[in-house]
């Protein structure tokens, strides 16, 4: 899989859902470190400004449409809640 190609359509679509909600997309995991193999899943890091059901129901949904669905594990927060982490925490998502 080209990650590259994924996340930018990742991209666009999640600013279409979320339009200024969505404050930062980032990918951990393998494909963060550049390690990825055929088999791994993919690790979004998505950061909304409010983030409650209402945003998670329509993530779930977008989610849900995609051939991806089955590997897609990823990250989905409000900036508020990592606020509230312990520094040493919040420091695993540099």
């Amino acid at each position: 899989m080209d990650i590259s190609i994924f996340m930018e359509s990742f991209k666009d679509n999640l600013l279409a859902l979320f339009n200024d909600n969505l404050l930062f997309l980032g990918i951990q995991g393998s494909y963060g470190r550049s390690e990825a193999k055929e088999t791994s899943d993919i690790d979004p890091v998505i950061i909304l400004q409010q983030c409650g059901k209402g945003e998670i129901l329509k993530y779930r949904t977008y989610i849900d449409t995609l051939p991806e669905k089955d590997i897609l594990c990823g990250f989905v927060s409000s900036i508020d809640e990592l606020r509230a982490w312990e520094s040493a925490d919040r420091t695993q998502l540099v």
